[in-house]
């Protein structure tokens, strides 16, 4: 395993460890992680979400707040604190988060994907 795929696995473990609910977003808006507290929370299954984009589960009537939000974490390499959004689960009940988008970043510096 070269060492920027073993990286990967550790942070993946980690994550997938954390008492939190937590995602990995891409440039292109997809999903690139779901965390088990995430799975439950919104009632999909990492399988299910993993390649998806977002809009998936957010609720439209937010009118793309999380995406800007994602997108500005991304050109900026700042963090975002207390994005409040809404999701709607699975089985279609919505729900209202508070969450924080930081970046994660590449070899070169560059903000790569942002967790939430």
């Amino acid at each position: 395993m070269n060492s920027s795929a073993a990286n990967r696995h550790h942070v993946a473990h980690h994550l997938a460890a954390t008492n939190s609910c937590v995602l990995a977003v891409e440039p292109d808006a997809s999903v690139s992680f779901v965390g088990p507290l995430a799975e439950r929370q919104l009632g999909w299954s990492a399988q299910e979400l993993t390649g998806k984009p977002v809009a998936v589960f957010l609720d439209p009537a937010d009118g793309g707040v999380f995406e800007r939000a994602v997108r500005n974490v991304l050109a900026t390499g700042e963090p975002a604190l207390y994005v409040l959004h809404r999701v709607v689960t699975h089985g279609g009940e919505p729900r209202a988060f508070r969450s924080n988008i930081t970046p994660i970043f590449g070899a070169d510096g560059a903000a790569v994907r942002a967790l939430v």
